[in-house]
């Protein structure tokens, strides 16, 4: 999409801003907490006037569609954004103006779809108590046609990045709960290639959590597990009538990973590698030197 960005920036008059090797500041998390990052203090802070109201959701709205075609590397950044819209305050415009700089630093993503075996493929993974009120973020990584855990994917055609709805008790039930919504968000697509005339074989979700997996293939039953939404069992009854399989890969590979947290910039820009090419100049690189 030539242009599009710049045309976004000029509308939102931040043309002449510095740059920003990533969307969004990095917080090392703190673990054994109720909530693992800072928190944001919008309870603190001004609430934004109508007139800046209006033109974050403009910002949230024009960029949101933007990484959903072209630049997944500012969807965990926009959609944080988003959720935090409806009783904005002043505490979210340093977040805003980061995204900003981030999308003059790179204006220009390009995603290139290779040839494939057209056979549909996921990775999900979830970070548990990421986000405000107790909540977690599922992200996933959907994509046609096969690679080696040492080689870069193809580009994807879905990629997720949403607050998990309910209040998960354990990271386990975060994994089980993102691996359903990717599973929830292949279904429409197995069924489009199949009328493409590219019938799917079971579309394997790869996930880095062994307790989710088992608990998805019924052959591990965790003793809490019944605090577990009813509605994730979904995923067990697909698995049963061959439609997915879903398997254990470390976390390092897990291409799912970028969508549920934020970063810090040198694991950004690695995973900037991997995901797009880039009209910067960026290289693509093997997705183990991550």
């Amino acid at each position: 999409m030539p242009d599009y960005v710049n045309k976004a920036l000029a509308r939102f008059k931040s043309t002449n801003i510095k740059g920003a090797n990533s969307p969004i500041v990095y917080n090392p998390p703190i673990y054994g907490q109720q909530t693992q990052v800072a928190s944001n203090n919008d309870q603190n802070e001004t609430p934004l006037s109508p007139a800046e109201v209006l033109r974050l959701q403009e910002i949230v709205g024009v960029f949101l569609y933007y990484a959903r075609a072209v630049d997944p590397t500012m969807l965990p950044a926009i959609n944080k954004i988003g959720s935090r819209q409806a009783k904005a305050t002043t505490a979210i415009l340093p977040d805003v103006d980061r995204f900003l700089n981030y999308a003059k630093r790179y204006p220009n993503a390009v995603l290139k779809i290779q040839p494939s075996d057209m056979k549909l493929r996921t990775h999900s993974d979830a970070s548990y108590l990421s986000e405000s009120n107790a909540r977690s973020r599922a992200g996933a990584y959907i994509y046609l046609g096969s690679h080696k855990d040492n080689e870069p994917p193809n580009s994807a055609i879905a990629y997720l990045s949403v607050i998990i709805s309910t209040v998960v008790d354990s990271a386990t039930a975060a994994e089980y709960a993102a691996a359903f919504i990717a599973a929830q968000a292949a279904t429409p697509l197995r069924l489009t290639l199949k009328d493409l005339g590219y019938p799917q074989d079971a579309t394997p979700i790869i996930c880095d959590n062994e307790c989710a997996v088992g608990i998805a293939n019924n052959s591990f039953q965790q003793k809490r597990s019944k605090t577990i939404d009813m509605r994730y069992h979904w995923l067990r009854d697909q698995i049963k009538l061959g439609n997915f399989t879903i398997n254990w890969k470390p976390g390092a590979i897990n291409l799912a990973d970028f969508f549920t947290k934020a970063h810090p910039v040198n694991h950004h820009l690695a995973m900037r590698n991997v995901y797009l090419n880039s009209e910067e100049g960026v290289l693509i690189s093997p997705i183990s030197t991550v």
